[in-house]
């Protein structure tokens, strides 16, 4: 018995069951902008859509882990890198890891063939999180390998800065319209600073792991010179917006952009600190990533007072 439950225990630490709190905020955003273009609220619906988000986003804490492993032995785990360290003190739970991964992927692609089959959903939903399934598996797993290959941060920037949230606003309206991507757009920035901020603090262990990051290419200085650059260009693309198409958004871009200076804010300090250590380096990307979380909850609470 004391066994089963130490396993069960490590199989939990390998989800890293925090990681799952971006995605909802995220999907919250895309649920709630769908509302304000006026199309029904129905939580229940829009609940029953996260569980299909759940399992895929979960499966890529699994398939990780297991595919990261040679990476990991260099690292150190923390709440947003180095993996979770289960597998390094257990390698017997890398098969586990693997079949959790698969499974989840199954739940989740089985539920949305239900859902679609429920709400009468067109087959693109299937289509859909097939790929986006497919995007999260490939970035460690065989056989691309995406973050192996320079490719991770492309991967991150449409998963975290596209597909979750426009998710959200997918089972909520039944349909992606064009109107979506006055927010949808800006964002895609923050997927990609995102996956940079969590290479960081990485960047010794991933070079020696063989990965071909942005991270092990340039440097944490340029790195978070990088950071600072793109959260800067998405306030701006965000004043832009709401420059030419604010009239016509239920929503103030302003105040996206206001908000939005908070993550800037954040990225600033590293870039006046020279000869960065991996301490240095993970504090500013906590800070960061910190930042980075509260703009977008401080977001969904602006929309749900819109609807109010």
């Amino acid at each position: 018995m004391g066994d089963l439950l130490e396993n069960a225990a490590d199989m939990l630490k390998l989800g890293r069951l925090h990681f799952l709190a971006g995605g909802v905020i995220l999907y919250i955003a895309g649920t709630f902008l769908a509302y304000l273009f006026g199309y029904p609220i129905d939580i229940g619906r829009s609940l029953l859509g996260y569980m299909i988000l759940f399992g895929a986003h979960l499966s890529v804490s699994y398939s990780n882990d297991r595919f990261d492993m040679d990476a990991d032995r260099f690292n150190e785990s923390s709440p947003f890198s180095g993996g979770s360290g289960v597998l390094l003190k257990r390698p017997e739970l890398a098969r586990a890891s693997l079949i959790a991964a698969l499974l989840l992927i199954f739940v989740s692609i089985v539920s949305a063939a239900a859902y679609m089959l429920i709400y009468g959903f067109d087959p693109l939903l299937v289509l859909f999180v097939v790929a986006g399934n497919a995007l999260g598996w490939s970035y460690t797993s065989p056989p691309l390998r995406l973050a192996y290959r320079g490719m991770g941060e492309i991967a991150t920037a449409l998963a975290v800065g596209f597909l979750v949230s426009v998710f959200g606003f997918y089972i909520a309206a039944s349909e992606i319209t064009v109107e979506y991507f006055l927010y949808g757009a800006p964002m895609l920035f923050y997927g990609i600073t995102f996956i940079i901020d969590v290479q960081i603090p990485d960047m010794e262990a991933d070079r020696k792991g063989g990965k071909r990051t942005f991270v092990t290419v340039m440097g944490r200085e340029i790195s978070f010179r990088a950071i600072a650059l793109l959260n800067g260009v998405a306030t701006l693309s965000m004043l832009t917006v709401w420059v030419f198409s604010g009239r016509d958004l239920p929503f103030s871009m302003l105040v996206i952009a206001l908000l939005s200076i908070l993550p800037l804010i954040a990225s600033l300090p590293p870039l006046f600190e020279r000869g960065l250590t991996r301490k240095n380096a993970s504090k500013y990307s906590s800070a960061i990533m910190g930042s980075n979380f509260l703009f977008i909850i401080l977001t969904d609470i602006y929309f749900f007072f819109l609807l109010l």
